[in-house]
């Protein structure tokens, strides 16, 4: 994990590694990858969704779409 911003108003950091793909593609079944992804959505926003927010930044910013590393925002929607 790689820090990319810490402050106040907006935590940003990388995942290099996804252990979830590396294991559903062992399995071969790569694809199953999105549920682990699709998880983080629902945990990230359903914590104080009045003051903060997760997203991605984008389309196509995890591992399993072919990015080098999966990004995370969380943005404090007071600051």
């Amino acid at each position: 994990m790689v820090i990319i911003e810490q402050s106040e108003k907006k935590y940003e950091f990388r995942v290099t590694r996804c252990v979830f793909f590396e294991l559903f593609t062992y399995l071969k079944v790569p694809e199953l990858t999105s549920i682990m992804c699709s998880i983080d959505n629902a945990i990230f926003n359903t914590y104080l969704p009045e003051k903060i927010i997760f997203h991605r930044n984008g389309l196509n910013n995890t591992i399993p779409q072919g990015n080098k590393y999966c990004k995370f925002v969380i943005e404090n929607k007071e600051k």
